[in-house]
């Protein structure tokens, strides 16, 4: 029986790219995804969508309820004494 080395080296060349493809655009979407998070509006009850990175308010919901997949936002409290 005769084994052909191309198709093999090809295989595994085409799944090692192709799991390289997964990994950086999986990686893309996680950073991404940490950028924006979601904080409520005391007044209006409703949430806003906060982009990080440029500070920007991105979408507020018409709807009652958090955006799916987007991380709360929690503000951490301050020590006494400091501003």
């Amino acid at each position: 029986m005769h084994f052909n080395y191309d198709f093999t080296l090809m295989f595994y060349l085409a799944g090692c790219v192709f799991f390289l493809y997964i990994f950086i655009s999986r990686r893309k979407a996680m950073t991404k995804k940490r950028d924006l998070v979601q904080l409520r509006n005391p007044k209006t009850g409703l949430y806003v969508k906060i982009d990080r990175t440029i500070g920007a308010i991105l979408s507020h919901k018409k709807s009652l309820g958090p955006y799916k997949g987007v991380p709360i936002h929690v503000a951490k409290k301050r020590k006494e004494g400091c501003p």
